[in-house]
């Protein structure tokens, strides 16, 4: 059964770069944005398994992303990558259907168990 892409989404291009490489080297199909608005329109024209997203962005944070993308799609999965993994922001996440949160400077190791 062939896999469904993952959906990368963060503002900053270089953290994508990386993540681009190591999803690459893994052979992962997947899809990359760097904002929310550009991430609901992928989702909107392809199926997706997980949307792994930043919750700091321009314009739409990773926690109203995350609840208008469990609007289109109410099963997809979704992991939020943040530096502040605070109660609060742990309580605001699963109020947006986030299932995981991990810390913003994951290793390649950390990446390549999501995948």
């Amino acid at each position: 059964m062939k896999k469904l892409p993952i959906l990368f989404v963060d503002d900053d291009a270089s953290y994508l770069k990386l993540i681009k490489r190591i999803v690459d080297e893994n052979g992962v199909p997947a899809h990359y944005a760097t904002c929310g608005e550009d991430a609901l329109e992928i989702l909107r024209v392809n199926r997706c398994e997980l949307m792994v997203t930043d919750l700091d962005m321009p314009g739409m944070d990773g926690y109203t992303l995350s609840r208008l993308a469990r609007k289109q799609l109410p099963d997809l999965r979704i992991i939020l990558f943040t530096g502040d993994a605070s109660e609060e922001a742990l309580k605001l996440a699963a109020e947006a259907g986030i299932s995981r949160v991990i810390g913003k400077s994951p290793m390649a190791q950390e990446i390549r168990e999501v995948l």
